[in-house]
């Protein structure tokens, strides 16, 4: 190679790395001014967390609705005796508790209401149920809140998978985090809200309902691990708000797979 078309190729090469960093420094500085996003492909505890904050909401409360199946066998009270002594080694031997036990021809279960020893407070029933065509099924609901710290959302949603694991059952959890902004938000500043949050972690919002003084939408965040189909479409988080006139507060909820809670 001649001397002319070597200075050819070295200035050649020196544009392309220039551009290639010049490509670098402009990505970095994108991503350094970006919102404050999680990782779509990492915990979707750290997205829920993620998500909330980026509401401006004031923190009210987390829970976790476990619900599923145990097995389609019949229980004697007996049973499901053994069963909740199983759900109390999980949610703790000193557990403030309140429980009814019931049983007739088709029914037989036990509900609880109290405050596990780590400060949860916890709502659980245990019931096996019989159709009058012979079929049993016997499942677990429980429900966990936690009022004083948003940083419980992985725990909180960790002690319903163990008390599944616990009691011999595969139950699916729902996560619902409240909280509330201490004024009346306009539709447009509910809107606003709701757009951010999606925003913050990657998701989309795909349908809504609105009237004077609340707000819904859900949609599809990647990273969520469970959702529903509504209008054929993939659903794994929702948004709603609604104002409370007699507090001056509008209140918001944010849920995955969907509010579960009456609003």
């Amino acid at each position: 190679m001649d001397s002319t078309k070597r200075r050819f190729w070295n200035k050649k090469m020196m544009l392309l790395i220039a551009a290639v960093m010049l490509i670098v420094i402009l990505l970095a500085i994108v991503v350094y001014f970006l919102p404050r996003t999680a990782e779509t492909t990492g915990e979707a505890d750290d997205i829920l967390i993620t998500a909330f904050e980026n509401s401006g909401a004031v923190f009210s409360g987390v829970t976790a609705q476990s619900w599923g199946t145990l097995d389609a066998t019949a229980k004697t009270l007996d049973d499901i005796k053994a069963l909740y002594e199983k759900a109390i080694e999980v949610l703790g031997d000193q557990l403030s508790v309140e429980t009814t036990t019931y049983k007739d021809d088709y029914n037989v279960g036990i509900t609880a209401e109290g405050t596990t020893d780590d400060g949860y407070a916890v709502d659980l029933v245990i019931q096996s149920i019989s159709s009058t065509e012979g079929t049993t099924e016997t499942y677990l609901i429980v429900n966990l809140t936690e009022d004083q710290d948003l940083a419980a959302v992985p725990a909180i949603g960790k002690k319903a998978e163990t008390l599944f694991e616990a009691v011999g059952g595969d139950g699916e959890t729902s996560m619902l985090l409240s909280g509330e902004f201490n004024t009346i938000l306009s539709m447009d500043e509910k809107k606003s809200v709701a757009s951010l949050v999606f925003h913050s972690v990657g998701g989309e919002i795909l349908e809504g309902v609105e009237n004077e003084t609340y707000l819904s939408q859900s949609g599809y965040c990647p990273g969520l691990p469970r959702s529903v189909t509504s209008n054929d479409q993939s659903i794994n988080m929702q948004i709603a708000m609604f104002d409370n006139e007699v507090l001056d507060e509008t209140c918001f909820y944010l849920g995955s797979p969907l509010v579960f809670s009456e609003y």
